[in-house]
């Protein structure tokens, strides 16, 4: 009787295992050959099976504030000796750079293996350069012995009262097995965010830029090849990143010899080293390794940080691992664990808003402040003002290298979770009082889908906000070419701005507006303090406003408050028009196919309904095509629509009699199903018998409704235990016998 008891457990346990494994990793990596990116993935890896070789590739981080920038590569043997550099400029020509000499540079061993022989690099070049202005187009160059120049490289700094960054997890190149479809995605994924974002200020990495922390003969599994596709982005050229050290970077010392990270310390470390900090507009920056589990050294690191920019209006804190996720592997187990570690830390320091990857899928939650989750009733694109507690944010991966399924049961720390199968990115816009985050999906082609998950948390504003703001959505307006944008959203932002200098410079005052802030004029050196009339010069309190007219109230801070995020939400919500060459091409093709197909009732003819349906999606489409008010998106469902109506349209076309005749006596029962002409069988077949660079996004093959894979599965458990408890009855009836 034991035995039976102990067979029936093991298989119930194999069953939970079998089961478990399935719903925790069912999801497949994006795969470029098979998604329909194979054309554009081959001609990348041309360049590829040389990029790889390279371990010197620059890395470009920011530095302690925004005056400064870090620069690490990689030194030759043969160079090691000489000191590295770094020349900056205004000018392409390089004729008014400054040089800047290595600091803090580190001895390292890397032996570089490749078909032409064998390269070993000894030093690790770190370089910070100090002295950079914001809204300004730089040059730089990098030398390891100050005579021998790269090729100049651009590098722009951004207005630091109102940036825009980019937040992403887990591109973990060589996840997936193959670090070149890694390192190829992610090159897309920052592609795609640069082509919707192109003033983008810095980039923030919430760890796991590499699988592997060691090198291997093998080069999908060697840290430095993975290290090369990451770096080899193109958008990593011209844009700092600021990296968290994931769970498997942390053994290696790799990791410190790539990355020159700013006010690093000892403090949070492991192998890969330690916590760091940077200030950037009115925003510290907090870098923590969640590697390390010593509360007390992240609470130094932090004071330290905080002792070094005490008026900053908004602080982020960034580390791997999700203390508040919601993805099924780590979510309820580690993530949990390290909770203890680090959520006491947010509210203890007040942090806003505390971003982590590590599980592979999307979540936000609301705020939380001792473990208590408030929900402020804000919907999808909302507003919270002056909100208790922090924001914790979980990126999905960036590269599509590996996917987590979400928690089965939503946490009630969990506003909104997700998990598209698609390389992910989100999109962080910072004021001096307001912090605003979009998520975004990339499909195959570099196509990208608004996730519809958009939040902003604005800071109290006043009078000097407001109008520093004003001051923004006007260069803004001013430096924006109106064939680029859709019409609707440049008409709001102009409205929304109209509404804010209404209520900082009305005429009903009976005031002399002259005397008002003006920041077309600033620039004017008779007008030094920005003001229309050079002989006043009031400050800000003094502003004349409906505070100065007796006949209306103060205005209240509500007002304020309303008008700063109406103008925000204006300013976020400026969106680029779509271009519609790809869809003009479809609207062609669609056009000659109807144009080639007669109305009748004759076979390869169609009826009159048909032919409408199709003209009518042809319609549609010139229509959004032609639009100053579509968008991106708009385009794509578009190109969609229309490609839908032309399938309609090809299976309406009225097939030849013997195509509808009955099939001959001799047929037998499988031959009359292969040739009755099924169209729902035939698409079956096509589907079976396409290649894998036709089928579509890698979304198809993740386990669904009535997807046999996991059927299967638990047929063969269910009969497993079947036989098992067959056994023991037996054994009873013979033993009883």
């Amino acid at each position: 009787m034991r035995k039976a008891k102990k067979t029936a457990a093991v298989l119930l346990a194999a069953s939970v295992a079998v089961t478990s494994g399935i719903t925790a990793f069912a999801i497949p990596s994006t795969n470029p050959e098979t998604n329909g990116n194979k054309t554009a993935y081959d001609s990348w890896k041309v360049q590829w099976d040389t990029e790889k070789q390279d371990y010197t590739d620059v890395s470009i981080t920011p530095g302690k504030d925004e005056t400064q920038m870090n620069f690490a590569w990689y030194v030759a043997q043969a160079d090691a000796g000489k000191t590295a550099q770094v020349k900056i400029a205004t000018s392409q020509d390089m004729s008014d750079a400054k040089v800047f000499k290595e600091s803090g540079s580190l001895s390292i061993n890397v032996t570089n293996e490749n078909g032409s022989g064998s390269t070993t690099y000894t030093k690790a070049a770190h370089v910070t350069v100090t002295g950079l202005t914001e809204n300004t187009t730089y040059y730089y160059q990098v030398s390891n012995d100050g005579s021998s120049w790269s090729e100049a490289e651009k590098l722009a700094t951004g207005d630091t009262s109102a940036y825009t960054m980019l937040y992403v997890g887990d591109p973990q190149i060589g996840s997936s097995g193959s670090a070149a479809h890694d390192a190829f995605n992610w090159n897309e994924t920052l592609n795609a965010a640069l082509k919707q974002n192109s003033d983008l200020d810095f980039i923030l990495s919430a760890g796991d830029q590499t699988e592997k922390s060691s090198q291997n003969a093998d080069e999908n599994k060697d840290v430095e090849v993975e290290y090369a596709g990451y770096l080899s982005a193109d958008a990593l050229q011209n844009i700092p990143v600021a990296t968290a050290i994931g769970n498997h970077e942390a053994s290696g010392a790799y990791y410190g010899y790539h990355f020159y990270n700013p006010n690093e310390s000892d403090l949070g470390s492991t192998t890969a080293g330690g916590d760091y900090y940077f200030s950037y507009g009115k925003t510290l920056f907090i870098v923590l390794n969640s590697n390390n589990t010593n509360q007390e050294e992240h609470r130094q690191l932090m004071q330290q940080a905080i002792d070094s920019d005490k008026d900053a209006t908004f602080r982020i804190v960034m580390f791997h691992h999700d203390i508040y996720g919601a993805g099924q592997p780590h979510a309820n187990s580690d993530g949990a664990q390290l909770r203890t570690v680090f959520a006491p830390l947010m509210d203890e320091f007040n942090i806003d808003v505390c971003l982590t990857g590590h599980d592979h899928s999307y979540s936000r939650t609301y705020q939380i402040l001792d473990g208590v989750a408030i929900d402020y009733d804000v919907k999808d694109g909302g507003t919270v003002t002056d909100p208790q507690g922090t924001l914790y944010m979980t990126a999905n991966s960036a590269s599509g290298s590996k996917y987590y399924e979400t928690v089965k049961t939503q946490q009630y720390f969990i506003s909104n979770m997700s998990q598209q199968a698609l390389p992910t990115y989100s999109v962080i816009k910072m004021t001096d009082n307001s912090f605003t985050i979009s998520t975004y999906a990339v499909n195959a082609g570099g196509s990208v889908t608004d996730t519809g998950d958009t939040l902003t948390i604005v800071k109290e504003a006043d009078k000097d906000s407001l109008l520093s703001l004003i001051g923004d959505a006007q260069d803004k307006v001013d430096s924006t070419d109106p064939e680029t944008v859709t019409s609707s959203s440049l008409t709001a932002l102009q409205e929304a701005l109209d509404k804010a200098n209404t209520l900082l410079n009305t005429s009903e005052d009976g005031k002399d507006e002259s005397n008002v802030w003006n920041p077309a004029n600033e620039g004017d050196a008779t007008n030094a303090e920005g003001y229309d009339n050079p002989t006043q010069s009031p400050e800000p309190d003094q502003i004349p406003d409906k505070t100065q007219d007796s006949l209306q109230g103060q205005i209240s801070q509500q007002e304020l408050t309303d008008t700063y995020t109406a103008l925000l939400t204006a300013m976020n919500g400026l969106t680029q028009r779509g271009d519609a060459t790809e869809l003009n091409t479809t609207i062609d093709e669609a056009q000659k196919l109807l144009d080639g197909v007669q109305v009748g009732s004759e076979a390869g003819q169609v009826t009159q309904d048909d032919h409408d349906a199709l003209q009518k999606a042809i319609d549609t489409a010139k229509a959004v095509a032609a639009s100053t008010d579509a968008d991106a998106a708009a385009m794509e469902q578009a190109i969609k629509d229309l490609e839908a109506a032309e399938e309609t349209f090809r299976a309406a076309v009225i097939k030849d009699d013997a195509s509808t005749q009955k099939p001959d006596d001799s047929t037998t029962p499988d031959d009359n199903q292969s040739q009755t002409g099924d169209h729902t069988d035939n698409t079956q077949n096509d589907t079976n018998n396409s290649t894998p660079s036709d089928t579509n996004n890698n979304t198809d093959s993740v386990p669904q409704t009535g997807d046999t894979s996991r059927t299967v599965g638990i047929l063969l458990t269910v009969l497993l235990l079947a036989g098992g408890t067959a056994t023991a009855l037996v054994w009873r009836r013979r033993h009883a016998e």
